[in-house]
This record gives structure tokens, C-alpha cells and sequence, in this order.
């Protein structure tokens, strides 16, 4: 294995200002990371040369997220048009339904000018925002030879606020993923045998999902992803799911602890149980040691479950990671570039 290695400066206090311990924290978290972007500091590990085989998806577990495909009437949207691409808004409604939610799939298409068979990334934005991060790395991508489908998180999974629905929600994003895979090779000018999906946090927590149940993606790039869901929903320390726990927990009256294990118990669509189904050799991780809102020992334990594959280590919290955008998509496009087989053609 290579490694790169690095050190950190001291943080001392200064003027008798007397901070929380959660200000301190967050404080030098974003201290370090900028420091440690600055200088080039993460620790890279390629994969183990003797990776392990992927286990075969179970058929009682591809059984759960089989549906009959189906022409689907969508419509199309031009939202802007650039020198090498043409990003179109698309949407359709999802022909198959776990939960009683209708809802449409929401996806920006970045449509190379001018490519044929052009590679394709499926991009999966972050749990809250304006996809400010997605549209940072479809950019991206179309501007290096690849076409690129963000799609939108669901608006309405939002006001699904009972425990009992949860499972259920997280075999629905699987299934609304691969609808939009569905879509994708409908297009002509796609090369549907060269699929990437690209994630950050929540989004990377789906394409963990889905990448091991889907074979038509051939290549992962996950950014602070984690598993064991149901840890995340009991000890997470973001926002958004924090809001989540406060509602799980007066359903219950549940301890957090207690929460824990209910859904533990509850939960089966998990990254975690599916990462033995993934290749470790077309995955790439990125992990921050920091991190509590998708804790570092939950990506890890994701990390060992996967197979151990190539990964690097922030040195950053969830938040402050985001210094470290421009050297993720870097490593990213070089990732997708050996694991799509577009070196030739492709930086």
C-alpha cells in the first residue's frame, strides 16, 4: 500500500475568550482542514493488490428492489445551454411505488455537445441545500468528457415521519435510482456499459446503496459515507437528522440507545449489509477522521465491509471537509478515468 503522511499545527487560545467545547472543536476541525488542504494533507491508501471477490446479490435481496421496467412519459427542460454541454431538467413519475407516496423524479442531465457513447456519472446530492455541491461536480465532470445526471432529492420523503416508514423510504431512493439508470439507457448517446455514481454524505450513503444491487454501475465514488443507518439516525450529530431522531424518539419515548436497537432490528436496506455485494476494486472512498455527523467509525466499518478499498482520509469534520472539494474532484475524475476505461480519451 502507498501512504502519505502529514502532521498539525497546535491551536492555542488567545485573548481570555472562553469558547464551548463544541465551538473549540468545530473551531479547530475547521482550522485544521483548511491548514491541511492548504498543504496537501490527506492520507491516501491504494487498495490491497489481493482484494476479495464481491459476493453474489441474494435473491431474496434482489427480490425486494425487482419491478418490471416500463416506458415512462417524461418531459424536458432546457435550463442552460454552454459550450461543451446542454443541461436539460427531466421528469417523470415513478412507475414503482414501495411506499404510498407518489412523486416524480427530479433529474438535471449535463448532455455532452458533439460525444457519442459519452461515459455518464449519476450524481446524488447531500441531504439539504440547493445541490450547490452536485452542481459543482456535474460541471465538473461534463467539462472533463463525461456526461453527468444529478438527481434530485425527493421533497416528500421529507414528511414521511413515522419510524415504521423508514426501511421502507430507503428501499424507495434505491428504487428511484434505478429508474433513473432505466432512463439513462434510453439515450442513445450514453455508453451504458460505463456508469459511474458519485455521492456526498447522504448521497454517498445511496450510492453505497446502490452500487452493490445495481450492475450497471460500474465504478463508486462515495464522499463521508457511512453505514449502519440506524446508528446514524440515533447518534448523528446534522441537523437534518437530528430532527428526525427528535421525532423517533417522542413516537417511542425511546432512549437514544433504545432507538438504536429498534431500528437495528428494523432496518435491512443499510449500506453496510449490502457492501459485501460491492467490488472493492471500483470503489473509492473518502473518510473524515472528525466527522460526527457521519461518523468516522461508521465510515470505517463501511470501509472494512466494502473489502477494504481505496480510500483517503480527511483530515476535517463534515462540514470543514468541504475545503477539500477541489482535491476530491480531482481524485474523483482520475478515479472514474481508470475504473471507465477512458483513459485514451479523457485528463
Amino acid at each position: 500500500m502507498q501512504r502519505s503522511r502529514c502532521g498539525a499545527d497546535q491551536i492555542a487560545s488567545n485573548n481570555g475568550f472562553q469558547p464551548t467545547s463544541s465551538c473549540v472543536c468545530l473551531i479547530m476541525a475547521v482550522f485544521l482542514a483548511l491548514i491541511a488542504a492548504l498543504t496537501g494533507c490527506a492520507v491516501h491508501y491504494t487498495a490491497d493488490r489481493d482484494l476479495r471477490s464481491p459476493q453474489p446479490v441474494p435473491d431474496a435481496v434482489a427480490a425486494e428492489f425487482a419491478y418490471p421496467k416500463t416506458d415512462v412519459m417524461y418531459s424536458e427542460t432546457l435550463l442552460e445551454d454552454k459550450d461543451a454541454y446542454i443541461v436539460r431538467r427531466i421528469e417523470f413519475e415513478s412507475m414503482h411505488n414501495v411506499i404510498p407516496v407518489p412523486h416524480t423524479i427530479r433529474m438535471d442531465y449535463y448532455a455532452l455537445k458533439n460525444v457519442e457513447n459519452a461515459p455518464v456519472i449519476l450524481v446524488l446530492p447531500i441531504l439539504g441545500g440547493k445541490n450547490v455541491i452536485a452542481n459543482m461536480f456535474a460541471r465538473y465532470f461534463a467539462e472533463n468528457g463525461y456526461a453527468a445526471v444529478i438527481v434530485h432529492r425527493q421533497r416528500e420523503y421529507r414528511e414521511i415521519a413515522e419510524i415504521e416508514q423508514v426501511n421502507p423510504t430507503l428501499q424507495q431512493m434505491v428504487i428511484d435510482h434505478m429508474q433513473a439508470l432505466d432512463w439513462i439507457e434510453t439515450r442513445k448517446e450514453l455508453d451504458v456499459s460505463r456508469i459511474g455514481a458519485f455521492g456526498v454524505s447522504m448521497g454517498a450513503i445511496k450510492a453505497a446503496m446502490l452500487a452493490p444491487l445495481d450492475p450497471r454501475i460500474k465504478a463508486a465514488v462515495l464522499g463521508l459515507p457511512g453505514g449502519d443507518i440506524a446508528y446514524l439516525l440515533a447518534y448523528s450529530t446534522e441537523r437534518g437528522i437530528r430532527r428526525n431522531h427528535s421525532s423517533y424518539i417522542e413516537q417511542t419515548g425511546f432512549t437514544a440507545e433504545e432507538l438504536y436497537n429498534h431500528l437495528r432490528a428494523e432496518i435491512t436496506c443499510d449500506p453496510i449489509s449490502f457492501a459485501p455485494y460491492l467490488n472493492p476494486a471500483d470503489v473509492l472512498m473518502f473518510i473524515a477522521w472528525f466527522d460526527t455527523s457521519v461518523p468516522y467509525s461508521r465510515g470505517k466499518a463501511l470501509w472494512r465491509a466494502a473489502g477494504r478499498p481505496e480510500v483517503v482520509y480527511l483530515v476535517s469534520g463534515h462540514l470543514s471537509a468541504y475545503v477539500y472539494l477541489p482535491y476530491v474532484r480531482a481524485k474523483a475524475l482520475s478515479f472514474f478515468n481508470r475504473r471507465l476505461g477512458a483513459d485514451d480519451a479523457l485528463p
